[in-house]
């Protein structure tokens, strides 16, 4: 007997790959409702870090019976945060910067093309052929570099920092109810991942 062929698990063509690729082009406006908070994820993650065991040792010349007890802890976990002060305020800055959500996109597609304006008319200009481009917005923000390309119908771009920083973005449009979908991970040295959710709604013409 022949064993069954199951079609659907069949790889698609290049050139069905390519058809089944999404056009982002259109007017979309955050929809806070169905999003996540980015900045509420960075708390968490610079608590969590704050927390880590060993995150203060040794910081505050201290004896380690601080460190005993429900009260001692605390007055220890204090001490920590004021040694590291400046550590912890600078990734809070840094994080925040790769989290920071455009209330609105203006996006102009012709693959492999990609224009993104927000709402403050800064723009990126990326490619969705694995090709590598600068996209700083002006002279006062680091340099960025983002390479994007396809898996499937949905677009994933790696935006680079100077000093390591790393934003993965992963772009699709959703099928049911046309929202934008963008999953993104923000990647910090010396910081756990944080990763959120941003949904924007496509605003109709008539509405610009």
């Amino acid at each position: 007997m022949n064993p069954v062929t199951d079609v659907s698990a069949a790889p698609l063509t290049p050139s069905e790959e390519q058809q089944a690729r999404p056009d982002f082009s259109g007017h979309w406006v955050f929809n806070a409702k169905a999003s996540d908070d980015p900045q509420e994820k960075v708390k968490e993650a610079m608590k969590a870090m704050r927390q880590a065991p060993g995150a203060g040792r040794g910081m505050d010349g201290g004896s380690g019976r601080h460190g005993r007890g429900g009260m001692g802890g605390g007055h220890q976990g204090h001490a920590s945060l004021g040694g590291m002060g400046g550590r912890s305020e600078m990734l809070a800055r840094e994080m925040s910067g790769l989290t920071a959500t455009p209330k609105r996109l203006d996006i102009t597609h012709e693959d492999p093309m990609l224009l993104i304006a927000d709402e403050n008319d800064l723009h990126r200009r990326i490619f969705t052929d694995f090709r590598g481009a600068s996209v700083s917005i002006s002279s006062s923000v680091q340099q960025r570099v983002a390479v994007a390309g396809w898996e499937g119908a949905m677009l994933v771009v790696e935006t680079t920092i100077n000093g390591g920083a790393k934003l993965i973005q992963r772009y699709q449009i959703d099928a049911e109810t046309g929202q934008l979908m963008i999953s993104s991970a923000a990647q910090l040295s010396g910081l756990q991942e944080v990763a959120f959710r941003l949904v924007y709604d496509r605003i109709k013409p008539e509405n610009l």
